[in-house]
Order: structure tokens, then sequence, then C-alpha cells
């Protein structure tokens, strides 16, 4: 009996390092025989690979109701290097809002040693996006396998997810300047692969300027110097220009590789003050505290509604009813008070999403400024760590928590603009 035997004595000399040796062989050799036995590589048997093309399905026919840009096909290639069958194989993909994945989920039913390549539909809808990147996740088991294995990959959507090239545009409110060393380079070569037409250069290049028109209708101006590496960039709308900024610089740099045997430098110098900005962290606050407003507002109304509903039934109850005229009047409106509360509050949120967006925008332009400022440089640790809190999907995870968030935010942007001073 196990329970009543006595407590054998430790042996002190015992190898315990042969002992752990021999218990892995033997939980081995129990697994294998089990049939739950899962040979480990060190390599996927499944692997990923993202189609991401430069052209974008103009055919809006099949696109949502609430979508405002053309459909945008990106072919997810999944490989299997398995001598046998693997069965109901996930992909998962995650794009940041407004950029949404008609199918978001999708089962391949078999693979085996070979290549299926699965389609997947992005549009965008309401607003410019805050954020082109994109996660990907592939889900399998192996057979006789309830261990699951997970492939993940990432990637960065092109700027035509987000709008068109398209004629110049004169709106020119807010003004930003990429001086650089590159040698002159036209806009028609720095923007040949998303040409509305592939290999045609539309005539409005042909003055080294260009438009770019986001499917919400903002425009943005791209303007090029004939004689240095001097661009500019305009819009009467400031949350419009980070992308287009963020598009170019990466453009810039990879033509540098080409073009270049010095290290490229590139400095900014824009037309706008901080007070520019200041509009857009009102606007949010003010959305905020509004929406706490209408939700105190529709709180009250509600527990008035039971109220006067349950003072109702008591007289309904009376053997002699006094007159329930005035309760009936106020209980119905009560009731149009909520609904009304209720409709201004869907319609705050939506606002609040867009406003959310524009907030985002605004905040990685400032840390883009400001990557190239001396004091990041020489903060360049805390900096990093600094770029990585501004994350957009922290601000649009929930939309009736984030104000302490956003008063964090605009905390620390006053510290770094004294630090700029």
């Amino acid at each position: 009996n196990i329970y009543t035997a006595p407590i054998q004595q430790i042996e002190m000399n015992k190898d315990y390092k042969e002992m752990e040796s021999e218990m892995k062989d033997l939980t081995e050799l129990i697994d294998k025989y089990s049939k739950n036995y899962v040979q480990k590589k060190e390599q996927s048997l499944i692997t990923v690979d993202v189609n991401i093309p430069n052209t974008i399905n103009k055919s809006m026919n099949k696109a949502p109701e609430d979508s405002i840009s053309p459909l945008y096909e990106v072919e997810f290639v999944i490989k299997s290097t398995a001598n046998f069958y693997i069965h109901n194989i996930k992909l998962l993909v995650s794009p940041v809002e407004p950029i949404i994945a008609l199918k978001p989920y999708q089962i391949i039913e078999t693979i085996s040693n070979g290549t299926t390549t699965i389609p997947v539909i992005f549009y965008v809808k309401n607003h410019i996006p805050c954020n082109l990147d994109c996660q990907a996740s592939v889900i399998y088991s192996l057979p006789n396998s309830d261990e699951t294995q997970t492939i993940n990959c990432s990637f960065k959507f092109p700027i035509i997810i987000c709008g068109e090239l398209a004629a110049p545009s004169k709106e020119n409110k807010f003004k930003l300047t990429i001086e650089t060393n590159l040698p002159v380079v036209l806009l028609p070569e720095i923007y040949k692969d998303i040409c509305p037409k592939e290999g045609v250069i539309p005539k409005y290049m042909s003055k080294n300027i260009v438009g770019f028109k986001y499917w919400n209708k903002i425009n943005v101006t791209i303007n090029g110097s004939t004689r240095r590496g001097r661009y500019r960039i305009s819009s009467n709308y400031l949350e419009a220009i980070y992308l287009i900024l963020i598009d170019l610089k990466n453009r810039i740099k990879q033509l540098s590789l080409e073009k270049m045997t010095e290290e490229l430098d590139i400095k900014y110098q824009e037309s706008y003050e901080f007070d520019d900005y200041i509009p857009y962290f009102e606007d949010i606050i003010n959305k905020n505290e509004r929406l706490l407003t209408l939700t105190d507002d529709i709180n009250n109304k509600t527990l008035q509604y039971k109220v006067i509903q349950k003072k109702l039934l008591l007289h309904y109850k009376d053997k002699i009813p006094v007159s329930l005229i005035g309760l009936r009047n106020l209980l119905e409106k009560t009731y149009e008070s909520i609904h009304s509360i209720s409709g201004e509050i869907i319609n705050l949120k939506k606002e609040i999403k867009i406003t959310n967006y524009n907030f985002i925008l605004i905040s990685f332009m400032l840390l883009e400024f400001w990557s190239m400022k001396d004091f990041s440089v020489k903060h360049k640790k805390n900096f990093d760590l600094l770029c990585e809190s501004f994350s957009p999907r922290l601000l649009l995870l929930s939309e009736g928590s984030n104000y302490l968030y956003i008063e964090t935010i605009i905390n620390v942007i006053n510290i770094m603009l004294n630090k700029d001073k």
C-alpha cells in the first residue's frame, strides 16, 4: 500500500542527471507508441508568403455599403513541405481599422507537399487609415496531435489602399518641405509603380507635380524641385500629410540606395506651428467629455423611466385610481429623451472614432518631426519607447476608456515641447 509504506531513504550518491535523461527517453517512448508522438522540427512544415500588388480593383460593385474605397486584393501563398495531408488550416488576418478584411477568417480544408493561394479582399471605410500594418496568422495541427502550431507574418499595405494619384490640387493651407541630398529625381520616376495606368505617366506629372486623393475626397499635393532633392507636400488637412510623408520618405530611401554612395540626409521644414495641432487635441477631449455627459444623462433618464413605470403600475392596482395622465405624459417624454440621447451617443461614437484616427495621425506626425531633433538623438532609447507607446491599436480598443490615455499623450507632448525649446 503506497499510502502506508514507509518513506524510502533518499540515495545521496544517486546520479540524478542520469535519472532525468532516462525519464526523458521513457516519456518519448510512451508518447511515440501511444500515437501522440509529434516529431518536432526546427522549421515549420508550413510557410506563408504575401503577394502585395501595386494596383487596386476599381470595381465598387461588390464593395460593402460602408466602404469608401475600391476593393484591394492580397494573396496569401501557403506552402506545405509535409509528405502527408494537413487538414483544417486556418488563416486569420488583422488589419488596423478603418482598413477592413471582407473575410478575416478562412479555412483551407487540406494541403500536402504543395502550395495553395488564398486571396483576401480588403477595403477602407470612414476615413484615412492611421496605420498600414497588417498581421496574419496561419494556425494548424499535425495529424494525430492536439498541439496547435502558429505561423505569424506581417506586412504593410501600399499607399494605394488609401487613395490614388490624381491631378494636383490648390489646397495648401499646411505645407511640409523635405530637404535631401538626393540627386534630382523627378516625381514620375518616384511614383511610376502606382500610376493610374501602369507604365503610362499622366500629363499633370510632366511638370514634376502630382496630387493624391484619399478615398474620402481629401486632397494632398506633392511638388518636386527640378534642381535638387527637395519635395513639398501640401494640403488643407493636417492629418492628410503624414501617410504621404512616410511613403515619400521610404521611396527616397530606396532611391538613395540606387543613386548614392554617401549617406542619405533628410530634413523637414514645416510651415505650421504647434498651435495648428491644438484643435485636434481639443476636439478629442471635448467629444469624450460630451460622451461622459450623455452617458450620465441616459443613466438618469433610464432610472427615471423605471420609477415612473413602477408608480403607474402601483396606481393601476388602486381601487380608486387617481388621474394618471400626468404620469403617462412624463413616461412618454422620458422614453423619447432616452431614444434621442441613445441616437446622439451612437452618432457621437462614430465621430469619436474618426477623431481618434485624426489624433493618431497627428501624434505620429509630431513624433516623426521630433525624431529629427537633437534631443531624440541624444535620448534614442527613451524616444523609441515613447514611439512604441503611441500604438494606434491602444487608442482604438475602447472608445469609452481612452480619456486617460489621451491625457497622458498630451502631457508627454508638452514635455517634448519644453525639451525642444
